[in-house]
C-alpha cells in the first residue's frame, strides 16, 4: 500500500470534508440539498416539510393504544388514518385546517356526599366515585360537541372539587371542526323501555322522538351556521387577494 505523509489528509477525510460542503437552493417548503462525495460524485437530499393535517394522524404501531379505535383516512391527506374525535390539552396548532370558529363547550357534573359515612369511608367513597365522575364529564362533552357540530376540542382542562356535601367536576375547552376528521354523525336519543306500562311506553316514546328531532334540528342549524361562516371568510378572502392585484395591476 503507498504511504501517506505525515501532514497530509487521507482520501476517507477528503472525501468526508467535500461532502460536508453543502449548498442550499429555494424558498417554498422544502429545502435541496447537493452533497458532494467521493469520487466526484453528486448526491441530492430532499427535505420535505411537515403536512398540516399530520397532527391529526395516529400512529400506525404494534403496540400503540388505537387497536381498538375506529378510524378513518384523512379527508385532507387521504393516505393516513384519523380517529372519530379528537381531544387535546394543548392550543390548536399553527396551519392544521379549521373550518368555521370554534366555540366553548363546558360539561358540569355533581354528585352528592353521604354525610353519616366516616372520614375514612369518606375517601374510599370519593377514590370510586372519582372514576365515574370523569367518564360522565366525557360524555356530556362529546355529546355537546356532536350538537354544536364539532369534532374536535382543544385547550381542555378538567378540574374536581370536594367538600363536605358535594363533589363538583368541571371540563371546559374550544371545541372546532377539524377538515382532517369526519363530521360529527347525528346524535341519536337511547330509550329505555324494559319493565315498563303501556302508559309509559307511549310516553317515552313520544318524549324520544320529540327529543330526537329538537337534537336533529340543532345540529343541523349549527352544521349550516359553520359552513355559512366558513364561506363568508373564504369569500372575504377572495375579494382581498382580488382587490390586491387590482391594485398592484393599476
Amino acid at each position: 500500500a503507498a504511504a501517506t505523509e505525515p501532514g497530509a489528509a487521507s482520501p476517507l477525510r477528503r472525501g468526508v470534508s467535500a461532502s460536508r460542503e453543502s449548498t442550499r437552493h429555494g424558498g417554498g417548503g422544502a429545502h435541496t440539498r447537493t452533497t458532494a462525495g467521493t469520487g466526484g460524485r453528486r448526491r441530492r437530499r430532499r427535505r420535505n416539510t411537515q403536512s398540516p393535517c399530520s397532527y391529526m394522524h395516529t400512529p400506525l404501531k404494534d403496540r400503540a393504544p388505537y387497536g381498538a379505535m375506529k378510524l378513518m383516512l384523512c379527508s385532507v391527506c387521504k393516505r393516513k388514518w384519523v380517529p372519530e374525535i379528537l381531544l387535546a390539552t394543548i392550543e390548536p396548532p399553527r396551519g392544521i385546517p379549521v373550518k368555521g370558529p370554534g366555540v366553548l363547550v363546558e360539561a358540569r357534573v355533581c354528585i352528592v356526599k353521604d354525610k353519616s359515612a366516616g372520614v375514612e369511608r369518606e375517601c374510599s367513597a370519593i377514590s370510586d366515585e372519582l372514576f365515574f365522575l370523569e367518564y360522565e364529564m366525557h360524555q356530556q362533552l362529546t355529546t355537546k360537541m356532536k350538537l354544536m357540530g364539532r369534532n374536535a376540542i382543544f385547550a381542555l382542562r378538567s378540574t374536581v372539587v370536594f367538600n363536605s356535601t358535594l363533589a363538583v367536576g368541571i371540563m371546559a375547552g374550544t371545541a372546532v371542526l377539524l377538515d382532517g376528521l369526519p363530521p360529527p354523525p347525528r346524535l341519536r336519543v337511547p330509550r329505555s323501555l324494559e319493565g315498563a306500562g303501556p302508559v309509559a311506553l307511549d310516553m317515552v316514546a313520544k318524549t324520544g322522538q320529540d327529543l330526537q328531532a329538537s337534537c336533529t334540528a340543532l345540529s343541523q342549524f349549527n352544521a349550516n351556521a359553520i359552513t355559512n361562516t366558513a364561506n363568508a371568510q373564504v369569500a372575504a378572502v377572495r375579494s382581498r387577494v382580488a382587490a390586491h392585484k387590482a391594485a398592484r395591476a393599476s
